[in-house]
């Protein structure tokens, strides 16, 4: 009894500091086994939305509405698009998960309000304390006011299943924090045959997520079907990307021809509030012929001296 506590201690630290004996801390330590965002995908797995919201609130406690979505739900959702793509999912379970999620974000709609007071602090705070140059905390950053989005309607569309329905739903939401009205949409209304029916009167942006980043040939299509119903709007592509992962946005957002490419809550939201002009975009038709040309111009050899 006298030597059971120290040498808990030492198997512990032993756990902690030779990574052959990393169960050592798992078994005897005291830190959680499954990261927050693991936690929420067990429990949307289980259909358990009572739960999720519980630890979601527990989470908000010290934190605000963006800082769960953008690093606990959104990666929860992507570990479910994992499991969708590796074919260990059925779509059953699939449809579980979105539906537990949706009910999540419903049951967290009182924190709405919260989080557009936590976005005015901030301004009133630096506008205060007379703008001097100091590094901002974490706190701040997570909490730097977004554009304004009163009087802006934005249609948010979940880009090619119920996953993504859920997570532009976690958009929708914060959207609405910043005083943005919006529309949400479900990925079917982007079939062909049904985009034309697609309410877009009175709107601002329209802004389609996607968990997969697999996803930039069925975006290009959707945002070319989209344009060519409303030139005059604005059109953003949001792909829910994890810290680490690297891509190359400027290629990317030539690629899909939109307005935007996001892969985060605050680049989806400015994205999608912002007041700059919609790009046209290019028809089938003009890319076949500048493709054309440049085949011409590589083939016509360089002028040089004629022999005498």
């Amino acid at each position: 009894m006298l030597l059971s506590t120290p040498l808990t201690v030492c198997l512990v630290v032993l756990g902690r500091h030779v990574p052959s004996f990393e169960f050592l801390d798992v078994m005897f330590g005291n830190k959680p086994v499954l990261e927050p965002h693991q936690q929420l995908y067990q429990r949307l797995l289980a259909g358990d939305p009572d739960e999720a919201t519980h630890r979601a609130e527990e989470f908000l406690e010290d934190h605000s509405l963006v800082a769960f979505y953008e690093s606990v739900a959104l990666p929860a959702l992507t570990l479910g698009e994992i499991d969708r793509e590796r074919g260990v999912m059925s779509s059953e379970r699939r449809r579980c998960v979105a539906d537990s999620a949706l009910t999540l974000v419903d049951n967290l709609e009182d924190y709405v309000a919260d989080e557009a007071a936590a976005d005015e602090a901030p301004a009133r705070s630096s506008q205060e304390a007379g703008g001097e140059d100091e590094i901002p905390t974490v706190s701040e950053v997570e909490h730097e006011p977004f554009p304004d989005g009163e009087n802006k309607l934005v249609v948010c569309v979940g880009g090619r299943g119920e996953l993504d329905n859920a997570a532009i739903a976690m958009l929708s939401q914060v959207l609405k924090a910043q005083g943005a009205n919006t529309r949400t949409v479900d990925h079917l209304a982007m079939d062909p045959r049904r985009i034309r029916d697609l309410d877009l009167s009175g709107a601002h942006s329209v802004v389609i997520g996607f968990l997969n980043m697999q996803s930039t040939t069925q975006a290009r299509y959707i945002v070319r079907r989209i344009k060519r119903a409303r030139s005059s709007l604005r059109v953003g592509v949001v792909f829910w990307m994890q810290s680490g992962d690297a891509v190359d946005g400027i290629k990317l957002g030539a690629t899909i021809g939109g307005d935007f490419v996001a892969h985060n809550m605050r680049e989806a939201v400015v994205g999608a509030l912002s007041d700059e002009q919609p790009q046209a975009i290019q028809s089938g038709a003009s890319k076949a012929r500048t493709r054309a040309s440049r085949v011409r111009s590589a083939a016509i050899p360089a002028a040089g001296p004629k022999a005498g």
